[in-house]
């Protein structure tokens, strides 16, 4: 079985002035993200608790706005940057049994997607199908 690990963290600070619009904030990629996984963290969980002879993970991408200290709305563009380089990685991993998403779930993005984590999951299944298993951790 074949499970790709997509994580996007962060939690919007209404009150906060800045705005999140710079790709510059920290962000694993691929097996970086299984060797940078805290054991008491989501993906840590996931890792100790997924690692069997007939699993292979397959790590696409970590990005932590929480890490990088930056509590106010994401601009659009920023989001899009990520959304695109999570699909393209989950177009590249193929072929997947499932998908696990370690997300937040406090976001928010501008217009057009108030519903960050949601448009994440939407647009993945649009590209994968409906045949591959997706969980989700908030």
């Amino acid at each position: 079985m074949r499970i790709a690990i997509v994580s996007i963290w962060h939690e919007t600070n209404s009150f906060a002035i800045e705005l999140n619009d710079t790709i510059d904030i920290p962000v694993q990629m691929g097996q970086e993200v299984l060797e940078k996984a805290h054991p008491r963290d989501y993906i840590g969980g996931f890792i100790e608790v997924a690692r069997r002879p007939d699993v292979e993970l397959v790590p696409i991408a970590k990005v932590d706005f929480v890490a990088g200290n930056r509590g106010g709305t994401i601009t659009a563009d920023v989001f899009k940057h990520f959304l695109d380089m999570f699909l393209h990685g989950l177009q590249e991993a193929q072929p997947l049994d499932a998908v696990y998403f370690a997300l937040h779930g406090a976001m928010a993005v501008e217009t057009p997607y108030q519903d960050a984590e949601g448009c994440l999951i939407r647009e993945a299944r649009r590209l994968l199908g409906s045949a591959i298993a997706f969980v989700s951790t908030y």
